[in-house]
């Protein structure tokens, strides 16, 4: 998958998504850079907002990014109220946190 590739050595977000556009990824496979975006947010040691303005970029480009999104958080709610709530990083908890705020805020995505 060409997004670790695409997404290094950036100089800034409107970078990434235009890189990520050319890339020439089926409508699937751009659905799935929403996902990968938000993943990688989750993983940092601390919050980065270059994939927050990247994802409220991808979501104000196309409303299957939002519905994405949706679905992103669908999940890591059912892990948190699931089992696997006790194992979960709290780092990565307080950055996805900080992700869907950004988003909301940004106007990208209506609750």
């Amino acid at each position: 998958f060409p997004f670790r590739m695409t997404t290094t050595k950036l100089q800034d977000y409107m970078d990434a998504f235009e890189r990520i556009h050319k890339c020439g990824l089926p409508e699937a496979g751009m659905r799935e850079a929403v996902r990968v975006a938000s993943h990688c947010c989750g993983e940092e040691p601390a919050f980065n907002p270059f994939y927050a303005h990247l994802v409220q970029r991808m979501c104000t480009d196309r409303q299957s990014h939002r519905f994405t999104l949706k679905l992103f958080y669908w999940d890591l709610f059912e892990q948190l109220n699931g089992d696997e709530a006790q194992s979960t990083n709290p780092q990565r908890v307080s950055n996805l946190a900080l992700l869907l705020a950004h988003v909301v805020k940004g106007g990208s995505y209506p609750l």
